[in-house]
């Protein structure tokens, strides 16, 4: 007889879950509908999370700032949908991996990351400190720029620069020049500094 089909998995353990956005939720908005998260390996599954998160958060409006805590697979589902926000809005990963290197989870967004010190398995006397501390961090960079928004104070038109370390003085004569008249953000020009600046272009924020 032929084996009984594997039974299969689920974009979260199944059971039900008090969030305002339930997984299940967010696996609709993968572009292949829900049952392309329905798998039985682990690394497809959180792939495909991974992507419906990202699609998912970007059609949000209003989002105050964003946090997650998480091993390495959290970490690496949470963070594509962090780096698709506009700069500025507050972004927060707790994560096991924070101490080491960090560079295709943050890429050229402005996340913190947070190491977690134990591993984000519950709570205990560690966890409890180490993600107290994250949630308030996001509290007060939230009521912040809230105060921010509430009164903005006058802008000029940004202007983008990029910059190395032998073209410091010619860049810093340039920015003295137009300050007057343009917001100059200057980059590194590495590959990362060039992304920001990218990012910065494709969001509006800098043209």
């Amino acid at each position: 007889p032929a084996p009984p089909p594997r039974p299969a998995a689920l974009p979260t353990s199944g059971n039900a879950s008090p969030a305002d956005s339930p997984p299940q939720q967010i696996a609709l908005s993968h572009r292949r509908g829900p049952t392309a998260v329905v798998s039985t390996d682990r690394g497809e599954a959180v792939a495909a999370m991974t992507e419906a998160f990202e699609i998912w958060i970007q059609r949000q409006q209003g989002i105050g700032g964003i946090i997650s805590a998480g091993g390495s697979g959290g970490t690496a589902m949470a963070t594509p949908a962090m780096r698709k926000l506009p700069v500025g809005v507050p972004k927060i990963m707790i994560s096991t991996v924070a101490s080491g290197n960090v560079q295709q989870y943050v890429g050229p967004a402005d996340i913190m990351m947070m190491y977690s010190v134990a591993d984000v398995q519950g709570l205990n006397s560690i966890t409890r400190q180490v993600l107290t501390n994250g949630a308030n961090a996001m509290t007060g960079m939230i009521k912040r720029r809230e105060r921010q928004t509430a009164a903005p104070p006058s802008r000029l038109p940004p202007i983008g620069l990029t910059m190395f370390g032998v073209t410091t003085p010619c860049v810093q004569q340039v920015t003295a020049a137009l300050s007057a008249d343009y917001d100059c953000l200057v980059f590194h020009a590495t590959g990362v500094g060039g992304q920001s600046m990218e990012k910065l272009v494709d969001s509006g924020m800098l043209t």
